[in-house]
């Protein structure tokens, strides 16, 4: 499929001509249409239904593709995928068949169609699934091992395992004393990325393996360079146990990094970051020039300023500045800043650090002693590199976020809707461009697609492809709608069965039932449980120091009260939904309801020497009481509904950033944990040293360089302490890579998801009825108009879920009864 996706042309004849989509080949077919010496090949023909053209010119002039028959269209393009319907011999006994055990029996091409769709929906490419079927028993096997979800959690799981051996390796632990179970789990993670591996290259071979077409793409060479890296990393492990020496494993830090070789939302944030990097760049080199021209202007304006002839702490000190003796003054804890504009490279190391205003303003104070007029210098490069190019900054990695995941997204469309398309080619090989529906290839197909459904349900799904309701199926059709057809999947039948239709029940019974459901249903109900939820979250704040037994004990009743009345209401919607308690938010609000009923009671046990438990039992029981308001609330609901679209890709670049900070620390670790304490003492912790001692320390460092708390005292330290300013590139490097790009990040995810949320909810509104406009009569009194802003309001903030989520429900049933009545009175009229 081409990625260019342009609105499709009107053709005047309707049905008569339609879109069939084929696939691109990647080698050039042979043809005797030939337009200037090049050879046909094309992702995309038009095709006519209409009655072949009997007597065809043998050598007929080229002509558009809006003319090329459906013949014409099969000769050109119908051998493009592996078809075995179209090849004559293939008929279950050749030797073609014979080799490919898979597809032998009836209606191979739908097997393979099946196949194709298969590779569609998981995001497969030309080595997926229907690829397999033309491999040796082996390789198909390899492949039933890759298409496993559970084999790739369990590399990802065997890659944090060996991650976190980390913690108990050299230098952590002393060489000596590490313990022989941390070589044997090195030596088994290993041997499992070596067994991945050779999956891998079984199924693909070893040449598809290194290439970008392959599925994966270059991050199986990544993979392999990863494995070889960590056994090298393994072997200078054991030789320093041999020689009783700590030998550096230059590439433990990155152990963490095959996860990206298994995950690819995370692979698609990282091509992200490797594409922005240009835009990136230019605008780093912007900040560059910029901190350059501050530094260079700092060193021939302020380096006098910097420079005192007395001791710190001495506020008679002076120097000499642009040939006058001024008073000069720089405190023991600035000490840091005594010659800081000595030279350029200093300079621009201090005006960095202040475009994190991290070191503001203490950097500014020896100058200001000096002369108030300087801070005219400093608030210039604070405005103009805080509040313009930092948030230019930030802007450029939204917009190349969204722009350049737009392109992944359409990219992976493509992809899957080539899959569909070689799928398509299956059905239709002659190229007529439609099918109807009745076509008893969808039904067989349907039925390897989803066995579980019956004849029914997969007779809707087929009705459901064709979107324009003219009875058949076209190309366009197939490649736009039948992902989101096979998405969807039918609820049981009797899940709201009620009690009547179940034989032996006595009337009172069922009485009961309707009762408790008409009262668990009405939006009274669901109301007044909300105001309880929101009534005892303000019960929890009622607790301060010197409050007496009484206040606290009656304060305790009425939040019993209100569990006892959430327990009953559990026990009513038990009733009233049925089976329907089973599904995992109504086994979570009941949980939740559990365990606040459980927690008050543990509160009444009288234990005189554990009281204390009673304020552990008080926060569980409000806990989980406040956890239910999105449950029933529609806006927390709707605020629930974002984090949880949010949360996925959040998860992914947290993961991301955590492979990034786990390589920070095994570098920083590697090059700092040998360097002696400053004067000072250590930084936080006697054992942590500087914060490099051990591999908890660095991590440690480096999470407070993540929050951007005093993250230039550290850098200080270090340089004091190695006496090398080379020393800052490490945390210069840090800082822009987290806190200026992958925090970003963040905010730019966030934005996405707001905006799809926007667009989503106006769809929504949308597919609704529009009301029919009638002349107005309502009071526009200053008395109305209040009285519908508090019921506004009151329905924003008290807006029953319970109440929409039965009104969806009888909507679906309402729609589900029209459907069965429909199909009745065809079968009827068929009979």
């Amino acid at each position: 499929m081409a990625d260019n996706e342009g609105p499709q042309e009107e053709i005047e004849d309707g049905r008569n001509n339609s879109v069939t989509v084929l696939v691109e080949n990647e080698k050039p077919v042979a043809s005797e249409d030939v337009v200037e010496g090049k050879s046909r090949s094309s992702s995309i023909a038009w095709s006519l239904t209409q009655t072949l053209l009997s007597n065809q010119r043998s050598r007929e002039k080229f002509r558009s593709l809006e003319r090329r028959s459906s013949v014409e269209n099969f000769g050109q393009f119908g051998f493009l995928v592996p078809a075995l319907a179209l090849f004559p011999q293939a008929d279950g006994t050749d030797a073609l068949t014979q080799q490919f055990g898979d597809l032998q029996g009836t209606h191979r091409e739908l097997k393979l169609a099946s196949a194709h769709i298969d590779d569609a929906l998981k995001g497969r490419g030309n080595y997926g699934k229907a690829r397999s079927y033309f491999k040796p028993r082996l390789a198909q096997r390899c492949f039933d091992i890759l298409d496993n979800p559970w084999f790739r959690r369990l590399i990802i799981c065997n890659s944090l395992m060996h991650s976190f051996l980390v913690f108990f390796e050299p230098p952590t632990i002393q060489v000596l004393s590490v313990n022989p179970v941390v070589y044997a789990m090195n030596l088994f993670c290993i041997l499992l990325f070596i067994f991945d591996l050779v999956v891998h290259i079984i199924f693909l071979t070893w040449s598809v393996f290194w290439s970008r077409s392959a599925e994966g793409g270059w991050w199986n060479g990544v993979e392999f360079v990863l494995v070889c890296c960590y056994t090298v990393d393994f072997i200078l492990l054991v030789i320093s146990r041999v020689l009783g020496e700590y030998i550096p494993q230059i590439f433990r830090s990155l152990r963490l990094a095959l996860i990206l070789c298994k995950v690819k939302n995370m692979q698609h944030i990282f091509d992200v970051l490797m594409t922005i990097g240009f835009k990136l760049s230019k605008l780093f080199f912007i900040i560059l020039v910029f901190v350059l021209m501050c530094a260079c202007i700092g060193v021939h304006v302020l380096m006098d300023a910097y420079q005192c002839n007395r001791p710190l702490d001495n506020s008679s000190s002076t120097t000499h500045h642009h040939g006058k003796t001024v008073p000069c003054y720089i405190e023991n804890e600035e000490k840091v800043y005594l010659g800081a504009f000595d030279h350029v490279a200093f300079a621009m190391l201090r005006l960095f650090v202040l475009l994190s205003t991290e070191n503001f303003p203490e950097v500014m104070l020896p100058a200001l002693r000096v002369d108030p007029a300087y801070f005219i210098y400093f608030g210039l490069f604070v405005f103009v590199g805080v509040f313009f190019l930092t948030a230019i900054l930030l802007a450029i990695v939204v917009d190349s976020y969204w722009v350049y995941s737009k392109k992944h997204v359409k990219k992976e469309r493509s992809r899957e809707r080539a899959e569909l398309a070689k799928a398509w080619n299956l059905l239709d090989p002659l190229g007529k461009g439609a099918l109807s529906i009745d076509d008893e290839k969808f039904t067989k197909l349907f039925h390897l697609l989803k066995p579980k459904n019956s004849e029914a349900e997969n007779l809707v799904l087929i009705e459901m492809l064709d979107a324009n309701e003219d009875g058949e199926v076209d190309s366009f059709e197939w490649t736009t709608m039948l992902s989101q057809v096979l998405s969807l999947e039918f609820e049981d039948d009797d899940d709201l069965l009620l009690l009547d239709e179940t034989p032996g029940l006595s009337k009172w019974m069922i009485r009961i039932r309707e009762s408790t459901k008409f009262l668990s249903e009405s939006i009274f109900f669901s109301r007044f449980i909300l105001l309880l939820i929101i009534l005892h979250c303000i019960l929890f704040t009622f607790k301060w120091k010197g409050q007496s037994l009484k206040i606290e004990f009656i304060v305790q009743v009425l939040r019993s009260i209100i569990v006892a009345i959430f327990l009953i209401e559990g026990a009513m919607r038990l009733l009233a939904v049925g089976r329907r308690i089973l599904e995992p938010l109504e086994i979570m609000d009941l949980f939740l309801v559990l365990l606040a009923f459980s927690s008050n009671f543990v509160w009444y046990t009288n234990y005189p020497n554990f009281f204390w438990f009673r304020d552990y039992a008080t926060t569980i029981s409000s806990l989980a009481v406040f956890c239910r308001l999105p449950f029933n609330n529609s806006q927390l609901k709707q605020a629930v509904s974002i984090f949880f679209r949010v949360a996925p890709v959040m998860v992914d670049l947290l993961c991301l950033l955590g492979i990034l900070l786990f390589l920070l620390a095994n570098i920083g670790m590697e090059l700092f944990h040998t360097a002696p304490e400053t004067v000072e003492g250590h930084m936080y912790l006697p054992a942590c040293g500087l914060g490099f001692q051990t591999f908890w320390c660095s991590c440690l460092i480096l999470f407070q360089m993540v929050t951007t708390s005093n993250w230039h005292e550290i850098m200080n330290s270090v340089m004091e302490a190695t006496q090398s300013n080379w020393a800052s590139l490490y945390f210069v490097v840090a800082y822009v890579l987290v806190n200026m790009v992958i925090m970003n990040l963040f905010v730019a995810i966030a934005i996405e998801a707001f905006n799809k949320l926007g667009t989503l909810d106006e769809d929504q509104q949308q597919v609704r009825p529009p009301l029919e406009r009638r002349p107005s009569t309502a009071d526009t009194s200053v008395k109305h108009q209040a009285v519908h802003m508090i019921n506004s309001v009151a329905s924003s903030l008290f807006g029953s879920v319970r109440a929409d989520q039965v009104a969806e429900r009888r909507q679906s049933l309402a729609v589900a009864d029209a459907l069965n009545l429909e199909m009745e009175l065809s079968n009827e009229d068929q009979s």
